[in-house]
């Protein structure tokens, strides 16, 4: 009797002394139809100086990889409550694909984003990695490169008002989430803070939702995509050319604003074509944004 005692206890310990492999059965996908994000961009105050929703809506396929299509559109900063309002329409920003059997997100960025995501842009990048165990590198393109950044707990709760997978990273208890994205946002990067001013910026993921049900899903006359802004030629050496057509309205500005997020230029457009000289520019990636009737309208072009 004592020695089966003693064996059992023995067990026990082995079994308690063995490293746990912690891991949910159940795999929450990230790419789900009609999921709602809202961003903020908050100052280092705190305050909340930009604001945009990413909708997940469709599916397409490139290069034999299927991809549901994430739409972004700009929303009016606030520090109040939803529901929110947008100042421009959706427009496609990125593609978006689970790997449920090895419990991975896999993200597609045009170059046209090259502002928003600089981990690989027009292929297949691993996004979010659910698949690590406590105590793994963390290395995956929604995690800034710092060295010795490990996975500390996996924990099974509730965040962003959906039951999932909490995921903690050693550096600063920053975490990630399964389905959902992680502190930072969607894209966005995790632990980068934004350098559009003299002062360092930052983003937040203020609102999940998996569905069109959420109170939070801001004012809109139904889901309209953005009308092309088409620059020509792209890229270009002296003037850029547009077209604005009648779904500009009102008192129409530009500004051009370059990847380190200064405004170069600014000036006034008119409803037909426009012609905006760009010798003064240096080389580079450059973003025209036009704002007319309330609405914002933003395309990229390259100076050579």
């Amino acid at each position: 009797m004592r020695t089966a005692v003693y064996t059992l206890l023995c067990l026990s310990i082995f079994y308690i002394s063995m490293p746990q492999k912690i891991q949910a059965q159940d795999y929450h996908p990230m790419a789900v139809e009609n999921a709602h994000w809202i961003v903020n961009e908050n100052d280092v105050m705190g305050f909340v100086i930009g604001m945009w929703e990413y909708h997940c809506l469709g599916d397409t396929v490139i290069d034999n990889i299927a991809y549901k299509k994430i739409f972004r559109r700009e929303l009016q900063p606030t520090m109040d409550p939803p529901p929110f309002n947008p100042i421009t329409y959706y427009g496609l920003f990125g593609f978006l694909r689970d790997d449920v059997a090895s419990r991975k997100v896999y993200a597609r960025l045009p170059e046209s984003n090259y502002f928003y995501f600089e981990c690989g842009l027009d292929q297949d990048v691993l996004l979010y990695d659910f698949s690590l165990q406590v105590n793994d590198s963390v290395n995956f393109c929604a995690m800034t490169v710092i060295n010795d950044i490990t996975l500390t707990s996996i924990t099974p709760g509730a965040a962003f008002g959906v039951n999932t997978n909490i995921y903690t990273v050693s550096f600063n208890e920053y975490r990630y989430y399964e389905g959902v994205g992680s502190d930072f946002g969607l894209f966005e990067e995790m632990l980068m803070p934004l350098k559009n001013t003299d002062e360092l910026e930052y983003t937040q993921l203020a609102y999940y939702c998996p569905n069109d049900t959420c109170a939070f899903v801001v004012k809109s006359g139904g889901f309209m995509i953005e009308p092309d802004l088409v620059i020509y030629p792209n890229p270009a050496s002296h003037t850029i050319t547009f077209t604005l057509e009648k779904t500009f309205t009102g008192n129409t500005g530009y500004n051009i604003i370059n990847s380190a997020g200064q405004t170069c230029l600014t000036g006034a457009v008119v409803r037909g074509t426009n012609n905006i000289n760009i010798d003064n520019l240096t080389s580079g990636l450059y973003l025209l944004k036009i704002s007319t009737g309330g609405r914002l309208f933003t395309s990229k072009f390259v100076k050579r």
